[in-house]
């Protein structure tokens, strides 16, 4: 069976080839790289620690939670968040500015 990735496009997940999803990411390496320029260390650490955490809690994650985790300050989380919010990388917040694991 061959290896698949899942992959969102707008608002629907589908199932690819790995080799498929490979030749895209490398079609469009140097657009990823522009559109990740902005972000800080901080910012990878925020949006990696989203990414790998949301699935497991199962509740959004706020900024204090994230920070306090992070060991950064709540006022620096949720600046990052804003950025990553604003610049579409990602992830949104909901009206408490958490960062939920779907749409509410």
């Amino acid at each position: 069976m061959p290896e698949t990735v899942w992959v969102g496009r707008e608002r629907e997940i589908m199932e690819i080839s790995r080799k498929e999803w490979e030749q895209g990411l490398a079609a469009r390496l140097q657009s990823i790289r522009d559109r990740c320029a902005f972000m800080s260390d901080e910012h990878h650490l925020v949006r990696n620690f989203v990414v790998k955490e949301l699935p497991k809690a199962g509740i959004p994650l706020s900024p204090e939670f994230i920070g306090q985790e992070l060991h950064l300050p709540a006022v620096r989380v949720h600046s990052i968040l804003a950025d990553l919010e604003k610049r579409l990388t990602f992830l949104f917040r909901n009206q408490k500015g958490a960062v939920p694991g779907r749409t509410l």
